[in-house]
């Protein structure tokens, strides 16, 4: 789980319920969600910053390139 607050999306004037969500498997890290400011959509903008980690093994391979 990331990010603060309610999460609220729906309806967008006035966001109320928290029913858009972004999953992942455990593969990934997220790094931060937040619900950005719109008005174009009935639903307000869930953004996430997700990350696939390398393996230090990869990343070692990476190096020597």
């Amino acid at each position: 789980i990331a990010g603060r607050g309610w999460g609220a999306s729906f309806p967008s004037y006035f966001p109320i319920f928290r029913i858009d969500y972004v999953l992942t498997s455990s593969h990934w890290e997220v790094m931060s969600a937040y619900i950005e400011a719109s008005k174009f959509s009935d639903h307000l903008p869930f953004i996430a910053k997700v990350v696939l980690p390398t393996s230090s093994a990869q990343r070692d391979i990476h190096e020597e390139l």
